[in-house]
């Protein structure tokens, strides 16, 4: 009992070693249930993936016809490039009313390269229009839309004015 007393003897000491090993062992616990959770986060979360996406860059979006001849069917073509790393698809072409025709790229477009959609209005009708066309494709956003506009006349306005 006397050693035991003289070991003892200094109270400050041994509750300081007390002190520093509670410490320890809490903070030991405290670093293990990090790890614990930080690999219940990495478990979660998806490792990040590239996604191949088509991205469709235009030439331009609309075109201007000026004044043309009644009954004289007009085209325009809007060319385009894929500038995404997926293949481009284009799924439909809508046009917006009964007298104008569309035909586009039917194969798939690698990236970088170009198609087409070209849109023909009938001009069956004499006045100002302005038309339009709703193009489906796989890109983000998946719908575009295609303008055309111009004022239809009577073939002899045409020749009157040129002469």
């Amino acid at each position: 009992m006397i050693r035991v007393n003289l070991c003892f003897s200094n109270k400050t000491n041994m509750k300081k070693i007390i002190l520093a090993a509670l410490a320890v062992v809490f903070f030991n616990g405290m670093l293990k249930a990090q790890n614990e959770v930080t690999g219940i986060i990495n478990a979660q979360t998806p490792e990040k993936s590239v996604t191949k996406q088509a991205v469709i860059t235009w030439e331009k979006t609309s075109h201007n016809f000026g004044k043309i001849p009644q009954g004289k069917p007009v085209s325009v073509t809007y060319h385009f490039t894929n500038t995404g790393n997926g293949p481009l698809i284009i799924t439909n072409v809508s046009p917006g009313c009964g007298c104008t025709t569309g035909d586009y790229s039917k194969q798939s477009i690698s990236p970088g390269g170009k198609g087409f959609i070209t849109l023909t209005y009938n001009a069956a009708a004499g006045g100002v229009f302005t038309k339009n066309a709703t193009i489906n494709t796989n890109t983000d956003p998946g719908t575009i839309l295609l303008y055309f506009n111009g004022e239809v006349v009577a073939e002899t306005q045409l020749s009157n004015k040129t002469n």
